[in-house]
């Protein structure tokens, strides 16, 4: 039904063994005596088995039955590490000269190869994609899109609008390609859809694998985390820091666009550090209200003295939230000895 027709010199064929010496049935008898008595009348499978066909169909003919109609699909492709399952070797790169590509250390380097797609290969499952925080929904979407065309610009669907959308003539003839970044976007697309509500369900135990939910405001965070989530498995990294201040480079509190230097840095944390002291209700509304009102007196910038503010909170360049979300998450006594440490490294 893809290929069209196909045909086959019988020369070519060998013939088929039905039962074997313990006297059981071969795989290929068996199949077809199981899927004519099933009543299937679509077969749909890979293409490496488009070469099986014939032989099923000179025994559908021989029983005297009508051979179902055949769906050989396109296999799904990826470019990765290809390793030879019986040897346990991978495939290494060459140059032009067919000479061994070498690493910084002198290692052969393992090539980067289109193959198919492959479980034995370290490829993931549909339930490994789950397990890392996909959505069901993005990865079914995505997963019909691979070889198949709705013959249209439109990319989202839910599954029962796929069901009723789906069609033979759309699938392709040609292998398709999957892409972990398509598929990013995919998920990231349909984390922004889910409601606040089921976001912080989904999202909380991934949290709560470096974050007490004692100790922290979920609901908040979740609000600060849901248009920067592409899958759920980046969570806990994304949000470590509020946990544990990691270990940074003073480097950081220099930005050009923020016009933030080692110097006006400085000058931030020690400005902001009585400010903070000096708030009585540990609350993002007062903290930005405070600080906001306190700047240009300061004769600083906002983004002077935020930015170093962020960097002394967090430790890092990019954070979910700003200087006022990551105080209030992280409380009063933690903010201030972060900001004293911060002012301690300049």
């Amino acid at each position: 039904m893809i290929y069209g027709h196909v045909e086959v010199d019988c020369d070519t064929l060998d013939d088929n063994v039905l039962i074997k010496a313990d006297g059981l049935p071969t795989y290929n008898f068996a199949n077809v005596i199981d899927d004519h008595l099933m009543g299937i009348t679509h077969v749909m499978r890979g293409n490496e088995y488009l070469s099986s066909a014939p032989k099923y169909n000179l025994l559908y003919e021989a029983l005297g039955w009508t051979p179902p109609l055949y769906v050989h699909l396109t296999p799904v492709m990826v470019e990765g590490t290809y390793k030879n399952k019986k040897t346990g070797e991978y495939q290494m790169a060459v140059d032009e000269n067919g000479s061994p590509v070498l690493d910084e250390h002198g290692d052969p380097v393992k090539a980067i190869v289109k193959r198919k797609m492959s479980k034995s290969q370290g490829d993931p499952s549909f339930e490994d994609l789950l397990a890392e925080g996909y959505l069901v929904e993005a990865v079914i979407n995505y997963l019909v899109l691979l070889g198949w065309s709705p013959r249209g610009e439109r990319e989202f669907y839910t599954l029962k609008e796929l069901e009723e959308a789906f069609d033979l003539e759309g699938l392709s003839k040609s292998p398709s390609f999957f892409d972990m970044q398509k598929l990013n976007w995919f998920n990231a697309e349909y984390v922004r859809k889910l409601s606040p509500e089921k976001y912080l369900e989904i999202a909380t135990p991934w949290m709560a694998k470096v974050l007490d939910p004692a100790k922290f405001d979920f609901k908040r965070l979740a609000e600060l985390l849901q248009g920067r989530t592409e899958v759920f498995s980046q969570l806990p990294d994304m949000i470590r820091f509020l946990a544990e201040l990691p270990e940074y480079s003073p480097e950081l509190f220099a930005n050009k666009k923020q016009k933030s230097t080692p110097e006006s840095a400085k000058a931030a944390l020690e400005a902001a550090l009585p400010l903070l002291e000096g708030i009585g209700e540990w609350t993002e509304t007062e903290l930005h209200d405070r600080v906001m009102e306190a700047i240009p007196g300061l004769g600083m910038k906002n983004g002077q003295f935020l930015w170093p503010v962020r960097i002394a909170l967090s430790g890092q360049m990019s954070t979910p939230g700003g200087a006022f979300e990551i105080a209030y998450l992280l409380g009063r006594e933690e903010s201030l000895r972060r900001l004293k440490k911060g002012l301690e490294k300049l």
